[in-house]
């Protein structure tokens, strides 16, 4: 993803996923590959930090019950954004001697017409690397937030991993194992992130819901000659004019 932020389709936030091609590094000894997406966040609409913001940053509002069961405005909806990049080592290949590596053999080479980096000092091992922000500014709002939950668990993967009974013979072996289970617990972040987002939509459906039944019971009230019942509101809610 180029940009930190997501793009903007008729002045509202549009999220959108992007995935790329795993791309061999043979003088490395590497193959990498990346993947990011947009996902929706939502935040209590009384934090000060969220109020002065543009409002053309909200993706929608959502309602949600107080304290005596009233629907009032509870939550801001927003769109953040996650990408992570993957580096896995591999055995590097014999390359002819006509192909001309893109790094300096040796720290001291000149190279005055283009910025060739170092071999030596580039990370060519299994490495994760994900990129994420929050509209708040805030660590703990993001879909892996700093030292808790899916961190804190990573920090002790190799002691999870022995008892799982994982092949963890070599480094090779474990590094590898570590990214699989980072890589799935990403995932299952986001699914966690999607579950909570829907149990706020489902009770703004009901509070819509609620409403929505209010207005009919109230014109069907309206239309009857004798005080609302059960058997009127059924006749109202199937014929516009009510009989009894």
């Amino acid at each position: 993803m180029k940009y930190k932020r997501p793009e903007r389709r008729g002045g509202k936030p549009f999220t959108r996923g992007q995935s790329w091609k795993t791309t061999p590094d043979p003088w490395r000894g590497i193959s990498r590959t990346s993947f990011g997406l947009d996902y929706l966040k939502y935040y209590e609409c009384s934090k000060s930090n969220l109020q002065k913001r543009d409002e053309k940053d909200k993706m929608f509002e959502l309602n949600h019950y107080n304290d005596q069961d009233q629907p009032i405005y509870g939550w801001d909806v927003f769109v953040q954004r996650l990408s992570c990049y993957i580096q896995h080592k591999e055995i590097a290949p014999d390359l002819p001697e006509y192909m001309e590596s893109p790094y300096r053999a040796t720290k001291n080479e000149d190279h005055p017409r283009r910025y060739l980096p170092d071999l030596q000092t580039l990370d060519n091992g299994n490495t994760i690397i994900i990129f994420e922000n929050s509209q708040s500014g805030s660590i703990d709002d993001t879909a892996i937030a700093a030292r808790q939950q899916w961190e804190s668990k990573w920090r002790r993967l190799p002691y999870y991993l022995a008892y799982e009974h994982y092949d963890v013979s070599n480094d090779d072996r474990l590094s590898l194992a570590c990214m699989k289970i980072i890589l799935e617990d990403v995932w299952k972040s986001i699914v966690e992130n999607w579950e909570e987002f829907l149990d706020k939509c489902g009770e703004y459906f009901s509070a819509l819901l609620c409403f929505a039944i209010g207005i009919v019971v109230l014109l069907a009230g309206m239309s009857c000659r004798e005080p609302i019942s059960w058997r009127c509101f059924v006749t109202c809610f199937h014929r516009p004019k009510c009989q009894y």
